[in-house]
């Protein structure tokens, strides 16, 4: 087996050290210039050329913003329609349905029987 000394085995490890340390360095200066890069690449397609095409790079923003607008306003007006004069027949309807629900003898014994079954759980 092979034994070193100890300042020779200080000037590896220093050595090891200070080779990862410029990688690390290295690594660094290299991501920031891919960042760069990536950046100017961008900012040239955004701008383009002088006969290029022009695009909206935020045409997802503004078509979603259009629909909610649109949405909003079609809602507006489904509850003005809505909110409009019931025809007579339509409320006839409407009425004789109600009274048929509170005449329904089934309903009036479960609504006897609700206090009694609440103070049941409660209490």
């Amino acid at each position: 087996m092979f034994v070193c000394r100890p300042e020779t085995l200080l000037k590896i490890k220093n050595g090891i050290r200070n080779a990862w340390k410029e990688k690390r360095r290295i690594r660094a200066i290299q991501e920031t210039c891919v960042i760069e890069w990536k950046d100017m690449i961008a900012e040239a397609a955004r701008k383009g050329d002088e006969g290029d095409t022009i695009y909206e790079w935020d045409s997802y923003l503004s078509i979603r913003q259009h629909l909610r607008s649109l949405s909003k306003s079609e809602k507006k007006k489904k509850e003005v329609v809505c909110r409009g004069a019931l025809s007579a027949e339509h409320r006839l309807r409407i009425s004789e349905a109600i009274k048929a629900k509170w005449s329904d003898p089934v309903r009036e014994t479960i609504l006897e029987k609700l206090p009694a079954l609440y103070l049941v759980k409660c209490c």
